[in-house]
């Protein structure tokens, strides 16, 4: 349909044979950031990610406000995640950063936290060879 060249047509076809990648320890240092994931991924209709996963974070809060002052997301859409997250998180000890293990999910180019959309990905393009 839309792309049948190169690339992009090998993509297709290794979607439309139920092809999906399983991620299964994803971890992430950034900034105050401390995450660890796995998610299985696949591509949608028009060849972009999406998929489903979990991850655990630390330092959740100054991440999300960095995203918003950088542009990355909107600050209202931070100030919910943060809240959401800091209701469901927990400390290990009385020293320690909150901890929060969460549902996420990417579906049209929308990296959502529950139904809380975070970030708006941009669009993958595939070469034509």
């Amino acid at each position: 349909t839309l792309f049948r060249s190169g690339l992009a047509a090998r993509a297709a076809q290794w979607r439309d044979g139920g092809g999906a990648l399983e991620v299964r320890d994803f971890s992430l240092d950034w900034g105050p950031l401390d995450l660890s994931a796995k998610a299985t991924l696949a591509l949608d209709d028009r060849l972009q990610p999406m998929g489903t996963g979990t991850a655990r974070l630390t330092g959740f809060a100054a991440t999300l406000n960095a995203m918003a002052d950088a542009g990355v997301m909107p600050q209202q859409a931070a100030t919910l995640a943060t809240a959401m997250l800091t209701l469901l998180s927990h400390a290990p000890d009385d020293d320690a950063e909150p901890e929060v293990e969460v549902p996420l999910t990417l579906q049209g180019r929308t990296l959502s936290l529950r139904k809380i959309p975070l970030a708006r990905l941009p669009t993958l393009d595939w070469p034509a060879q």
